[in-house]
Parts: structure tokens; sequence; C-alpha cells
């Protein structure tokens, strides 16, 4: 019978000592991860967008996690270089940056804004499991690439549209008038890319 006792005793221990890392309820435990927003101005040359990763307290045990950049309205390979990999927080470490490379332009265009993912975290728990960038804009040169219409406005349905790029127009496609005074003359010449839509409400 005390042979069986001891048996016994044993196996507990090692049972306690694997959910050593999980709460009572047998759930993750560890400190809070927490990922900071970033918003800044685009600028003129590459600069980066630097991403605070935080732990709301120091751990005994080293903290691990991925990440990776997603696009939004901002696009990797034009707006910023893609980005993604693994951090460690060694014990007693709270706080760590992610640095992510921008692709700066010339144009006046919108804010445009794109994502950090974090995810398949060790010894510690996600707060937050995405965090978004904004990229400002700073310029104030108009492209010469023409506007290009939303796809979708609130409230209406797209029924049709129809693009066209060059410097004349398709008259197999499109009929072109000139009217009494003049009207119309010469106005397809140095047609910019542009894409025309109908919509209906």
């Amino acid at each position: 019978m005390k042979k069986t006792l001891a048996i016994l005793s044993f196996m507990s221990a090692i049972a306690i000592a694997a959910c050593g890392s999980k709460d009572d309820d047998g759930q993750p435990s560890g400190p809070s991860i927490t990922a900071l927003p970033v918003s800044q101005a685009e600028g003129n040359d590459a600069t980066f967008f630097d991403f605070k990763i935080t732990l709301a307290s120091a751990s005994k045990k080293t903290v691990t996690l991925d990440y990776a950049t997603r696009n939004k309205t901002a696009k990797a390979g034009t707006d910023f270089l893609a980005t993604s990999g693994s951090i460690s927080f060694a014990a007693g470490e709270t706080e760590k940056t992610i640095a992510v490379t921008i692709l700066p332009d010339i144009w006046k265009e919108t804010d445009e804004t794109f994502e950090l993912a974090l995810s398949n975290p060790v010894n510690g728990i996600l707060a937050n499991s995405t965090v978004l960038a904004t990229i400002v804009n700073d310029d104030d040169q108009e492209s010469d690439e023409g506007y290009t219409t939303p796809d979708n406005y609130a409230g209406y349905n797209l029924v049709w549209q129809d693009e066209f790029n060059g410097t004349s127009i398709d008259e197999t496609s499109w009929i072109h008038e000139e009217g009494a005074s003049g009207w119309g003359q010469q106005r397809t010449a140095g047609l910019h890319r542009q894409v025309v839509q109908l919509l209906y409400k």
C-alpha cells in the first residue's frame, strides 16, 4: 500500500508541473501583450513606422509571439514593405519594437491604413490581435493618372461601368460628337486613365 501511495503522489506532482503555465481553469496564463497603434506623416524618404509591443508586467519566463502586416487601403509593395517574423521578450523585459518600412510618394491622396496582426503567443495573452497603422498624407501634388471613382456608394447599386486609357476614344464603343459651336473638338487629346461609373439609387 505504501508503494502505491508513493507512485500516486509522484504522478500528481508531474501533473501539477505540466499545468504550471495555465491558470486554475486550464486557460493560458501570463502577462497581457498589447500592441499600440501608429499614425504619422508619410514623409519624402523611406521611413519606419515603429509599433510598440508591451507586456503588462515582467515575466519570469520567455514570452514570444508572431507578427505580420496586412493590407487595408495601404498596399504592401506600394505604400509599405510587407513585414513578418517573431519577437521574444527575455525574462524581465516588458517592451519591444517592430519596425515597418513606409514607401513614400509625391502625390496628394487620402490617408491610408494597414494592420499589424499578432498571433501564437507563448507565456502571454494577447490583449489585441491586430493594431492599425495610419499613413498620413503630407503631399500636395495632384496625380496625373486621373481620378478613379469609388466602387460603391452607400444606398446606391452599380449597374454599369467601363474604363478607357489612351489619347483617343475607341469609336466602336464610344460616340464622339461636335456641336455647331465646336464643343467637343479636341477634347480627347491627352486623355488619362479614367473609370466611368453609372450608378442609380
